[in-house]
Parts: C-alpha cells; sequence; structure tokens
C-alpha cells in the first residue's frame, strides 16, 4: 500500500521532519537506528547543519553496503569547505547490528532516529528497542515514526467527513438519503473500518509489517516507556492530518478524524528542557532547548579500520568488516573521516625550502665522500 497522494512523499516528509529536529537542538550527534540504504543519512548531507557525528546502524549489510556507496558518492562529489554543508563533520560511520542489542560503546547522542523500523520488529523485540534505545544509548532525543493504521482506510479509498465525523467512499455525500441526514447503514460500515479494522496482515500497509499501532495504542506505548526511563514524550505526524495540516505536532488526545498517515513520538531526556508547546506544529519552539551539560558527552566505537577504496568511481567492498571483539554486538562496515585540509601557500613554501636544504646536504655529503 502506497500512499502516493501525498506530494512530497511520506517517506520526504518523514526525513524533513528529522531535519528540522536536529536543527531545532543545533545537533552534533546523529544516530539512525534502522537507517537502510541511507536515506535520511544522504539528506543530511545535502542541507547545512551543525552535526559533527554521524552514525548509522543496520542489521542488513546489504543495505548497508548500498549506503555507504551513495554516500560516498555524495561525499566525493563536494570538497570539503566553508560553502560545503558537511563542513563541520568529523566522521561519518555504517555499522552492522540490531537496534534492540545496543553496543554499549556507542553513547548519549544528541539526537537517534528510528524512522518506519518499530513496526518491522517482534512483540519481543519491540519491548527491547526501548531498552536498547532509553535504557543503554540514552540519546537526548529520540524520534520514532510508524505508521497510523487509523489512516489506512483513506490510503485505501475512503475519505473523511469531519460534518459526520465518519469515513465515506470518495465522493459520496454525506447528506444521506436526505439533506443534513446521514444513511445509518453507510455511517455503521464506514465507523467499522476505521474503529474495527481487521487483523489480517494483508491490511497492513506492507507486507513484512509485524504490526500497525492506533494512535491510542502508540500513545500508551510511548508512554509508558517514557515514564519507565525518565524521558519527556510530545507526539506529532505528517502525511494528511486533521484540519488540512501538513504536518506537526500535536499532545491532544481527542483526536476526530484519522490523524496523520505517520505517527511520531519525540522522547527528550527529562534533564533537557522542553517548554511547553505554544503552537501546533511550531517544531522549532517545541524542541529548543540547551543541551550542554546536561546529559554525557557522545561516545562511538574507535577502532581502526580501512575505509573502502576508490577504484574510478567503484568501491571496493571485498574486505572484511572490522574485527570487534566478540562481547561488543556492532560491526564496524564503513567510515568516512575528511580528508587533511590542503597545506597553505606558505607552508608549502617552506616544505619545498626545507627539502630544497635537505637536497643540497645530500649532494655536500655525496662529495665529500672518499
Amino acid at each position: 500500500m502506497q500512499a502516493s497522494q501525498f506530494k512530497p512523499s511520506l517517506s520526504k516528509q518523514r526525513i524533513e521532519y528529522a531535519r528540522l529536529v536536529v536543527d531545532a537542538i543545533d545537533a552534533k550527534s546523529l544516530v539512525d537506528l534502522g537507517c537502510g540504504s541511507g536515506a535520511l543519512l544522504n539528506s543530511l548531507l545535502e542541507e547545512p547543519n551543525s552535526l559533527q557525528q554521524i552514525v548509522g546502524v543496520d542489521l542488513s549489510r546489504k543495505h548497508l553496503i548500498c549506503a555507504a556507496k551513495m554516500l560516498h558518492c555524495t561525499l566525493t562529489t563536494q570538497k570539503p569547505g566553508h560553502s560545503c554543508p558537511w563542513a563541520a563533520l568529523q566522521r561519518l560511520s555504517l555499522y552492522e547490528g540490531s537496534v534492540t542489542d545496543m553496543d554499549p560503546r556507542l553513547h548519549a547522542p544528541d539526537v537517534a532516529t528510528c524512522i518506519e523500523v518499530v513496526e518491522h520488529l517482534d512483540p519481543e523485540a519491540v519491548e527491547k528497542l526501548a531498552e536498547s534505545v532509553l535504557g543503554c544509548l540514552m540519546p537526548r532525543i529520540w524520534m520514532i515514526t510508524t505508521p497510523n493504521i487509523e489512516y489506512n482506510p483513506i490510503l485505501n479509498g475512503l475519505q473523511w467527513d469531519p460534518a459526520t465525523s465518519s469515513l465515506l467512499l470518495k465522493g459520496a455525500s454525506s447528506s444521506g438519503a436526505s439533506e443534513g441526514q446521514v444513511d445509518p447503514q453507510q455511517h455503521k460500515e464506514n465507523a467499522a473500518k476505521l474503529h474495527k479494522l481487521p487483523p489480517d496482515p494483508s491490511k497492513f500497509r506492507n507486507l513484512d509489517h509485524r504490526f500497525e499501532w492506533t494512535r491510542a495504542e502508540f500513545r500508551h506505548w510511548a508512554t509508558q516507556i517514557a515514564a519507565r526511563f525518565d524521558y519527556q514524550v510530545r507526539f506529532g505526524g505528517v502525511g494528511g492530518g486533521d484540519g488540512g495540516n501538513e504536518g506537526g505536532v500535536n499532545d491532544d488526545n481527542t483526536d476526530q478524524g484519522p490523524g496523520f498517515a505517520t505517527q511520531i513520538a519525540i522522547f527528550a531526556h527529562k534533564a533537557v528542557l522542553f517548554p511547553i508547546l505554544t503552537e501546533e506544529g511550531e517544531l522549532p519552539a517545541l524542541l529548543a532547548c540547551n543541551l550542554s551539560g546536561v546529559t554525557p558527552e557522545f561516545s562511538l566505537p574507535i577502532e581502526e579500520v580501512c575505509t573502502p577504496s576508490s577504484k574510478g568511481n567503484r568501491l571496493n567492498y571485498e574486505g572484511s568488516p572490522i574485527v570487534v571483539a566478540d562481547q561488543f554486538p556492532y560491526k564496524e562496515i564503513w567510515r568516512w573521516i575528511p580528508p587533511p585540509p590542503p597545506p597553505s601557500e606558505a607552508t608549502a613554501f617552506c616544505s619545498k625550502l626545507e627539502n630544497l636544504k635537505i637536497h643540497q646536504a645530500d649532494e655536500e655529503n655525496y662529495t665529500h665522500l672518499p
């Protein structure tokens, strides 16, 4: 099931929302859990931001290799400099590992993201996810997105009628049999489609989804784990939405319509200031805060690594991944660090002069040899 009617697409709206979060808190470090083929990571390289450390984690090495190729292409297309969008970037790493089995060496990033990941997990893994992210990784901000199953009937051709607070077939009139009335049978059928969706997995948006949450279920889960790990949580979404909103944040749990196509939870560590929302959808106001000194500094695994070498426009990935001790669950597949800056003209001149002196000294020693 694809929401082709969204412009921009749902995937792009989710990525833009994540970028708003990064910009709103002036984040220096980000960990994308379940990064897949690197769509978010690559997007973060295309617009200026404050990120210095970026990490992608995924269980699929195939996806990580696709991500490495795309990121390599983006990073080598534009030379680093003050005008480069990723001028502040100091390191970008891709790790092979499970989001439910966090590497303890990866700790306290400014932002962690889980974009369309949780619905792919089995129930036991969902329980482990909260412990892995909020209990072990301990990000200052955690953004998680997941489909809103209450919006699925609209993707299947129905439309929401705010006048009657019910679903209608597209093109159907809400006036019913007579002006100002609703056909009771149609109202009953539409309500059943919205509130009693069948559990058949084929009704989910993708066949590989293990489940999809209603807004009430998502908020219940998020509120429980936030309290358990001493976090705050706010809710929002992108795609559709009541009142024609394209996306934003809404803490009101009395929504009458189907809500957003993608529902989003933003967790903030209790040590991070989480201001009261002043206006719905005003994300920067919601997340504006000073992160310095409130949680530990970001740390990540440090190993010797041979970044895949370039051969023309192709990359060599035949080498083994980084060897990590058995007690650590993550293996580093790819790493990028900025090349050293070119020497200034004065430095280059001094270097040439020094080489000339060495060469002259060698010639003098050679001429005085017996």
